[in-house]
């Protein structure tokens, strides 16, 4: 319910609100009648019954803030072009013996939308500051240097395996010093298996667990198929943890993808005729 007030407080407001803001009238009224206004309050008086202070709403324009002195803000606008925030800041401690702070100047930059233009690139002829340092380090830090050829502790051997985020295990099969640990050290175990029984495995082939388990590593487990005939058959369902009924569903996938190309191949020659 809201809340009734005497009518001397209402007079009160209405011959003391004009050139007063909220907070101003607060304290007047809480010091004239012993209440407890609250700034919330009455902004919510001022909406109900529309006394007009006369003030405009937010900062009038030219208002500073204590934290940017109006002359702050004169030097400011008078050279942000082609200055960036850093500089600024350092500009203005320098000369005003203030501490400005890179994000101060910043937000004053965006709050007032100014451009200094600079785009954060270096210009043309321009020289880095580290140019020639390269390679430059404190005295004696060489000790802890590593030295060409050393490889890290973590470093894995030749023939150490992982299991893979796809459940595959990994077995790596070289060293690269650069990067020990880098994924084509690495080969997946059924694949290297099976070339070192058959030979390398042709760019559009894939090696399959004939049982589905992919840490049966048996020769006669493995089976090679294309791409084209592994996405058939897991159209049509033909991969099972039966090792017979799955090479049966290698056959059916080969005859399969083996009628498509060839009815693709004619229906071509047919537009070309």
């Amino acid at each position: 319910m809201a809340r009734r007030y005497p009518r001397e407080v209402h007079e009160f407001i209405a011959a003391n609100v004009v050139g007063r803001t909220t907070r101003e009238l607060v304290s007047l009224v809480n010091a004239q009648f012993n209440l407890d206004f609250t700034e919330s309050a009455m902004k919510s008086y001022k909406t109900n019954h529309h006394p007009k202070s006369g003030t405009p709403c937010g900062f009038p324009v030219g208002h500073t803030t204590s934290v940017f002195p109006r002359a702050v803000v004169d030097y400011i606008l008078e050279n942000y072009i082609g200055v960036g925030h850093k500089e600024m800041a350092q500009r203005l401690n320098e000369r005003f013996g203030t501490s400005y702070t890179t994000t101060q100047i910043k937000g004053f930059y965006g709050n007032h939308k100014l451009n200094s233009g600079l785009d954060g690139r270096f210009e043309k002829g321009r020289v880095p500051a580290n140019k020639g340092k390269k390679g430059v380090c404190a005295p004696g830090c060489e000790r802890t240097q590593f030295r060409k050829g050393n490889l890290p502790a973590t470093t894995k051997p030749i023939g150490y395996e992982r299991i893979s985020k796809d459940g595959y295990v990994e077995v790596k099969v070289k060293m690269r010093p650069s990067r020990p640990d880098c994924n084509d050290n690495f080969v997946a175990k059924h694949r290297l298996i099976w070339e070192q029984a058959y030979g390398p495995i042709p760019p559009d082939c894939v090696v399959i667990f004939k049982d589905g388990n992919r840490r049966n590593f048996d020769i006669s487990n493995l089976a090679l198929v294309t791409k084209a005939e592994r996405l058939e058959m897991t159209r049509r369902g033909l991969f099972s943890t039966d090792a017979e009924l799955t090479e049966a569903g290698v056959m059916v996938a080969r005859v399969r993808t083996t009628v498509y190309k060839k009815k693709k191949a004619t229906k071509k020659r047919g537009k070309g005729a």
